[in-house]
């Protein structure tokens, strides 16, 4: 967590198969690319829809991350080894 002038910026990382990188990008991407009213409609299907197998991978934390701080949520990919990637992401919430 760090500050700016007006802003607190969050970030994080963990280590990620490398076979979710790219299914991890494109949520990202598809949530990044909505504006706010396209937002809550995604999270309240989510939340209705009862043929969710694993809410785990409905990507609702990362809409909920968007709804909360209205921005889009910067994120990297390193490839550690074959097997692993370091995944970083990060939002900013504005001070008052």
């Amino acid at each position: 967590m760090g500050q700016t002038e007006d802003e607190y910026v969050l970030t994080s990382g963990n280590y990620i198969p490398n076979e979710y990188v790219a299914d991890v990008k494109e949520r990202l991407d598809i949530i990044n690319d909505m504006d706010n009213n396209e937002l809550n409609e995604y999270f309240n299907k989510i939340l209705l829809d009862q043929n969710v197998i694993d809410p785990k991978k409905t990507g609702l934390g990362f809409v909920d991350m968007r709804l909360k701080t209205y921005r889009k949520i910067a994120y990297d990919f390193k490839e550690v080894d074959d097997k692993y990637s370091f995944f970083t992401l990060q939002t900013s919430v504005q001070i008052n």
